[in-house]
């Protein structure tokens, strides 16, 4: 086939990708265009009195639909006990590995009206508080924090340190 008709067949291949809209900025000279990005991440809350030695280990990003992303972030001190606040999702999957907790009391926080729950998990002492924050939307106003096996008076003071 002669080089001319070749090039006019590329060109006209060009020409329908470029009026088809198939060849709209998604390559320039300098490389792809980048885009923006289109998730958002639900707000975390501050931890401000953590049990002595547990310290951030892990933290993980959940999508809660296309453009949406909840968070659990966990301490831990290497061993047994941990805690983790879960920000965003839904409650009956937040609490869902939990079988047995039993509510034990409603406090007043600085985050607002926390329900807090005890249970155990294997040999494992949890303790639950939950809440739904008012200054965000579903849902992300859902929030928790687990402790596994934190004693009762520290795992109060996680919760009055909250923010």
């Amino acid at each position: 086939m002669p080089r001319c008709v070749t090039r006019a067949a590329a060109a006209l291949v060009t020409v329908i990708a470029l009026a088809s809209g198939c060849a709209t900025g998604a390559v320039t000279a300098a490389g792809p265009t980048p885009r923006e990005a289109t998730k958002t991440t639900c707000k975390v809350p501050r931890l401000t009195h953590l049990p002595a030695g547990l310290e951030a280990r892990d933290r993980e990003l959940h999508p809660l639909s296309s453009t949406l992303l909840g968070v659990e972030a966990v301490y831990d001190d290497g061993g047994r006990r941990s805690v983790t606040v879960i920000t965003g999702g839904y409650l009956d999957d937040v609490l869902e590995a939990y079988d047995d907790l039993a509510v034990v009391d409603r406090l007043d926080t600085k985050v607002g009206r926390v329900t807090v729950l005890d249970g155990t998990l294997l040999s494992d002492t949890v303790r639950v508080a939950y809440w739904r924050a008012t200054d965000v939307a579903a849902p992300c106003d859902v929030r928790a924090v687990f402790a596994v096996n934190v004693a009762e008076r520290p795992f109060g003071r996680v919760l009055a340190g909250l923010r």
